[in-house]
């Protein structure tokens, strides 16, 4: 949104292009700078594991007891009193 308007053409239910922001970090942004063949390898697995449709899953961001331990907030939200 933009102003509290929708941008024009915008499709919220349209997939998201994984393999372009793969290739806008590994090879554009970092492509001048990474030159051994081992480092841009490992740039490109390490793109490929992080942006993903797990990045953006629901299941990851969401606190509690069936969500991996260290994902979880450090105390209770329901004994904090807001400001």
């Amino acid at each position: 949104m933009k102003d509290g308007q929708p941008i024009p053409g915008y499709n919220r239910k349209a997939s998201i292009p994984w393999q372009a922001i793969t290739y806008l970090v590994s090879k554009a942004n970092y492509g001048g700078r990474v030159t051994d063949d081992r480092d841009i390898r490992l740039i490109d697995v390490y793109s490929n594991e992080i942006f993903n449709d797990e990045l953006i899953m629901p299941e990851k961001w969401r606190p509690g007891p069936d969500v991996d331990p260290k994902y979880q907030y450090p105390f209770d939200e329901a004994n904090i009193k807001s400001a």
